[in-house]
């Protein structure tokens, strides 16, 4: 998952030097990029999004 954050990241720098008409799209790549990583954040420390249940 990393790799993918970091080649979006990538491909919206490539699109913002090569295609400056298309920036805002490499801000969507980009904030895509983002998200994924918070998401991957979240998701590696929270233990769970339901409360712990003894049985």
């Amino acid at each position: 998952m990393e790799f993918l954050i970091y080649t979006l990241a990538l491909v919206a720098s490539l699109f913002v030097v090569l295609r400056p008409q298309q920036e805002r799209l490499a801000f969507r790549i980009l904030t895509a990029s983002f998200v994924i990583a918070v998401g991957m954040f979240v998701i590696a420390t929270s233990p769970s999004y339901l409360p712990v249940v003894n049985l």
